[in-house]
């Protein structure tokens, strides 16, 4: 793993210290070079045998046709979604999701903000990338789509965005600094597939250009992309993925919806997850699966980590839709501050129908430690999803031990947290406006002595609305409230015995309201205009924040 810092630090006030950006985005890239060696090694050496079984026809049917091969359509590609899930996840198994772009939001906001989603281990259901164009190559139309297509990819999508901003608080803190941002952001993503490998890959980079120098040239990326190996049909595969982008640095606080430049780090995930199906009757499986993940902070003040996680389990297809099923989980943690086994039996069910999507599962945890100390705990996971004639609506919840957010709210404790979130979202299109509210609930709890940590509950709405045939507008609106708990920081060992001191409670309520105008002048090229204003009346660091963006961003 990495060990040396490449994210910004701040000094006493407030200033931020970078290294080298060639040599910051040099380490980032490398991340992402180092994942496509490793699928490329993968598909090498699994081609020979796979390709071999995929050149002989079913009974009954024709030959696959070559993806290099010239002339007629792109193969169409199949309804089974290719991209692999962000975790092995014994309870409860995400809905995979298409890839998405990461980039800073220049332009008028889309959506109320959301909560963040909660990654909890088992459950994590990670960040996704959304493509904002898809297209389908086809075999003429000149060199470029002639390339893509002889070397198998499906559709490609690229796009740039310039923006220009001014923030009026761009650290966040009651000591104002403002400045006027200029923004690059040129992404792509694209996909490929053929008989042996399923691969999906969006990125996306940042550069911010501070003109009164509040903080020096930035550069973020952004990484999401996955693939899957077929070793043998559908039985057998192997699901690789890695996803660099930011994350906040405050448990009580999600401020990568507030600012790109304040109080936020990156995080590198990266899983390996090779996963069987056998097949037992006509409806009995037997699931067995192993998961590497790795965890990888530059920040200093945040904790690098590794899970290794089995899991296996007897599933169940009722002919109503139903599928039990029925496991155990065995999950090892390694980092650089905590040690620990996690053990639990589950019992999992899920549905799905044409308006409804349910998933439920629970399951009893013990957690042993190295330093000798045990926690046991109920662990838990289930949504309920359901949509029709333009209304959607979902609710969620969850609760395990934290295996993802190893940040400030984790150092100086002797245990891991427990996170416990609840979520409800709901949509609606109506023939003039689409409205969409959310409510959220997120609580950190100490695994061993239960102690309160800290929560985040609040609301957000947005509603979109069109002006005219080219033009809409987008409010936004939310109200949060974030507490911390009271927890303890060592101030002395002496002998087999830690002396802690007490850091007490503190609270804040922020709220946030946003309004932009978006003006399509087609051929995919789009301009907008926001405004945005925060304000947060935090005990500790109470601040205020005014933002203008005026963006334009062409799709290719």
């Amino acid at each position: 793993m990495p060990g040396t810092t490449t994210m910004d630090d701040m000094n006493d006030e407030g200033v931020p210290m970078t290294m080298s950006e060639a040599d910051n985005f040099g380490r980032r890239t490398g991340r992402a070079g180092i994942t496509f060696f490793l699928m490329t090694a993968i598909t090498l050496l699994l081609w020979s045998p796979v390709r071999a079984e995929s050149e002989q026809p079913a009974a009954g049917s024709s030959s696959p046709q070559n993806a290099g091969t010239t002339g007629g359509t792109v193969p169409s590609v199949s309804p089974e979604p290719a991209t692999p899930e962000p975790t092995v996840s014994p309870l409860s198994k995400p809905p995979q999701s298409p890839i998405k772009v990461i980039t800073e939001s220049v332009g008028a906001p889309s959506a109320a903000p959301t909560p963040p989603t909660t990654v909890i281990g088992a459950f994590a259901g990670g960040s996704t990338l959304d493509l904002t164009k898809s297209i389908e190559l086809p075999r003429s139309g000149g060199l470029p789509s002639l390339l893509f297509t002889t070397i198998g990819v499906n559709w490609l999508s690229t796009s740039l965005g310039l923006g220009q901003s001014y923030d009026s608080n761009v650290f966040l803190t009651s000591n104002k600094r403002s400045d006027f941002i200029t923004t690059l952001s040129p992404a792509a993503a694209l996909k490929y597939s053929n008989s042996l490998l399923d691969w999906n890959l969006g990125s996306s980079l940042d550069y911010r250009y501070y003109a009164r120098g509040s903080r020096n040239e930035d550069l973020s990326y952004g990484l999401n992309t996955s693939g899957r190996v077929k070793v043998y049909r559908d039985y057998a595969n192997i699901l690789i993925s890695d996803t660099y982008s930011q994350t906040s640095q405050s448990s009580s606080v999600d401020y990568t919806s507030l600012s790109s430049s304040a109080n936020v780090t990156d995080l590198n995930t990266f899983r390996i997850n090779p996963r069987l199906e056998i097949p037992l009757s006509s409806r009995i499986r037997f699931n067995p699966q192993y998961s590497y993940t790795n965890y990888w902070y530059p920040s200093k003040s945040s904790q690098n980590h590794q899970n290794h996680s089995v899991t296996a389990d007897f599933s169940y297809e009722l002919p109503a839709g139903f599928i039990p099923a029925l496991g155990y989980n065995f999950v090892r943690s390694e980092g650089q501050q905590f040690n620990y086994n996690q053990n639990y039996p589950f019992l999992r069910i899920k549905y799905a129908s044409d308006r409804i999507t349910l998933t439920g599962a629970v399951g009893y945890s013990r957690m042993d430690l190295d330093s000798g100390k045990t926690s046991e705990s109920m662990v838990w996971d289930a949504s309920i999803a359901y949509q029709l004639s333009g209304t959607s609506f979902s609710l969620a919840t969850s609760s395990d031990v934290d295996q993802a957010s190893y940040l400030e709210s984790s150092i100086n404790r002797s245990a891991p947290q427990i996170i416990t979130s609840y979520s409800g979202n709901m949509s609606h299109e109506f023939k003039i406006m689409t409205v969409s509210l959310s409510i959220y609930y997120r609580e950190n709890t100490d695994s061993l002595t239960s102690d309160f940590m800290s929560r985040r509950f609040g609301a957000s709405g947005a509603l979109t609305h069109p002006i005219s045939s080219r033009m809409s507008g987008n409010l936004n609106v939310r109200f949060e409230r974030s507490d911390q708990g009271a927890y303890y920081q060592p101030v002395m060992v002496l002998g087999n015995t830690t002396l802690y001191q007490p850091v007490y409670a503190s609270h804040s309520l922020l709220s946030q309201l946003g309004y932009g105008v978006t003006y399509s002048f087609g051929h995919d090229l789009v301009a907008s205009c926001s405004y945005s204003y925060i304000n947060s009346n935090s005990q500790n660091n109470p601040y205020s924040d005014n933002k203008i963006v005026l963006s334009t961003s062409k799709s290719f």
